[in-house]
């Protein structure tokens, strides 16, 4: 019986310490954007196209009608993006070629 006695302490221990234990699991950051538009125009749109896709079909438009001297924070989805800037008159104010996407992004567009 005393024989017994440490061994079922033993195991009791380890079975609240176990059950105290908090599951740790890593939490990974989804990636962000920062724009910033020093333009002295409005932005009209801010598109995304992944770095794999050959035409603009599946473009997604991450802002719209960004003032000047704004900023934004916006989620990426995909791990490599081409990012194209466009004023009110449709033409390109500013392009970033083949951007993987570390925790945090940050942009100012001149």
């Amino acid at each position: 019986m005393t024989k017994i006695t440490p061994i079922l302490l033993c195991c009791f221990s380890l079975l609240v310490l176990s059950s105290c234990a908090e599951d740790y699991s890593a939490r990974i950051k989804a990636p962000e954007l920062t724009v910033v538009n020093s333009t002295g125009e409005t932005i009209d749109r801010i598109v995304e196209r992944s770095c794999e896709a050959n035409d603009d079909s599946n473009d997604r438009v991450l802002a719209r009608d960004l003032k000047t001297g704004r900023s934004l924070v916006i989620p990426l989805a995909v791990t490599c993006s081409n990012l194209e800037a466009f004023n009110k008159e449709g033409r390109v104010v500013g392009r970033q070629a083949e951007v993987s996407t570390p925790p945090d992004l940050y942009w100012q567009i001149y």
